[in-house]
């Protein structure tokens, strides 16, 4: 399968809730065969509608094109990254070969970079960790990434939340500082 940054390098979104899909099973597989970590992150905008009301669509629709056109740029630099537009509003992000730790830094540094768009926009983050004990496929991971966007967004969102089961359980770790 062709890597997705050769797929999209010259457009201005990412890839496509489709490729998703479909990259997600071969990282989830390569993870499991390599036993090396592999990242879900499920990104939320918020505040569009706010921007749309006061701003009209223009700017809207500008910002979520720009968030877009970011998450593509960091995906050209860092080949470990590949992000997805999802939804209107959603993304997605693949990040191999990244422990918590640094999938946490990684997906602050992107909710900061968001945010200093415009006010009121607002990101959340949602990140899940590949694990072969309790995330064997690729449906798994994506449900445990979105499971935890959800966490995030019941904490009152706009932060980058890290779920991790350990012995059964859930542990919410609550941005960079939570592992470092």
């Amino acid at each position: 399968m062709a890597s997705l940054t050769t797929r999209w390098l010259s457009g201005t979104v990412p890839g496509t809730a489709d490729e998703l899909t479909a990259d997600l099973a071969v990282a989830c597989r390569k993870a499991l065969s390599d036993q090396t970590p592999l990242t879900f992150v499920a990104l939320e905008l918020t505040g569009v509608e706010a921007i749309r009301s006061i701003e009209g669509p223009t700017v809207a629709d500008h910002l979520v094109s720009t968030v877009a056109s970011t998450l593509r740029r960091l995906s050209r630099r860092d080949r470990q990254l590949e992000a997805y537009r999802t939804g209107p509003v959603d993304f997605a992000m693949l990040l191999r070969q990244t422990t918590v730790g640094e999938a946490l830094v990684v997906a602050a540094a992107v909710r900061q970079r968001i945010i200093s768009y415009a006010a009121p926009l607002d990101a959340t983050l949602g990140l899940a960790v590949h694990h072969p004990r309790w995330c064997p496929d690729a449906e798994g991971l994506r449900e445990a990434g979105l499971a935890t966007l959800a966490q995030a967004r019941q904490l009152g969102g706009n932060r980058v939340l890290a779920g991790v089961v350990s012995g059964g359980e859930w542990t919410w770790l609550d941005g960079p500082a939570a592992v470092l």
